[in-house]
């Protein structure tokens, strides 16, 4: 079942003050505006000209967020049809041609998708473990070299795998956030001989 359940807006940059509604869906939980406003801070100079991805998107306000902020592009993964729709209308609106809107199950597409993005929006529902699959299949593809992960999960959650960099990290009563990074394996350098 789908209702109205409010509105959040876009806090920063072109689309600055436009309010995006909010459908009541299972799993939906809008990131705050105080969370939103951490997380564009932490991300300002990585934001312009960057190739984005809003996995889970619900009601798109990462990913439009981050293009209204300089972002090339953003792609937003959804489930949720009715969801999806409220997006592409809100998009039509905006005349947001480099945001797309795609339908699907979030780690489905993502094993499938062959793109590579520099930043990525993950904050699935919470009574899940899609944030663990969906890092387990992003340590192995859909990164660009210096790719940054935004993770949103449930404060008691444990830590992400040691594969994952913790460069940033903030909390609120019910939810952690954190800016993830890759670790590069060190390729062992090669005898020489003199």
């Amino acid at each position: 079942m789908t209702n109205k359940l409010g509105k959040v807006r876009v806090i920063g940059g072109k689309w600055r003050g436009t309010k995006l509604g909010v459908l009541q869906a299972d799993g939906l939980r809008p990131t705050t505006d105080r969370v939103k406003e951490t997380l564009f801070n932490w991300l300002s100079k990585d934001l312009v000209g960057a190739r984005c991805l809003d996995l889970f998107s619900g009601s798109g306000a990462l990913g439009i967020e981050a293009v209204s902020r300089g972002a090339l592009d953003a792609t937003l993964v959804e489930h949720n049809k009715s969801l999806v729709q409220e997006i592409e209308s809100l998009l039509e609106r905006l005349g947001a041609h480099n945001i797309k809107s795609i339908q699907a199950d979030g780690v489905a597409w993502l094993i499938k998708s062959g793109l590579q993005f520099d930043i990525v929006f993950l904050d699935p529902p919470f009574d899940t473990d899609l944030a663990d699959s969906c890092l387990s299949i992003l340590s192995e593809r859909g990164l660009s070299e210096q790719a940054l992960v935004y993770l949103e999960r449930p404060r008691l959650a444990p830590s992400p795998p040691k594969i994952w960099r913790v460069l940033k990290s903030a909390h609120t009563r019910d939810v952690s956030y954190m800016l993830l990074q890759k670790i590069q394996r060190q390729l062992e350098p090669e005898n020489v001989i003199n």
